[in-house]
């Protein structure tokens, strides 16, 4: 299990997360993640959530979203919220 300031790497798109806060820390509440993203032509999978809500905030650079089949970029200062069951991949 996760424990706050994990960090673990994607191996094959070089994402880096860090575990600010785990479940075990927010009673089950929140798991908030700082990532580093960099550019790749590798993609994840489209995937769901089926019971959590997705909330990302751009800090520098930008992130290409595509949810329900649409695509969005966004930007530092801009973030974007993804409901639970809605397909996704960035």
């Amino acid at each position: 299990m996760a424990r706050q300031g994990d960090k673990i790497t994607n191996a094959r798109t070089g994402q880096i997360m860090i575990f600010l806060q785990t479940s075990a820390e927010t009673k089950g509440e929140l798991l908030q993640i700082e990532c580093f993203s960099p550019p790749t032509p590798e993609r994840e999978p489209e995937h769901i959530h089926p019971l959590q809500e997705n909330s990302f905030e751009i800090i520098s650079g930008t992130c290409t979203f595509r949810l329900n089949g649409k695509e969005q970029v966004i930007g530092p200062g801009q973030s974007i919220n993804i409901l639970a069951n809605v397909p996704h991949h960035f």
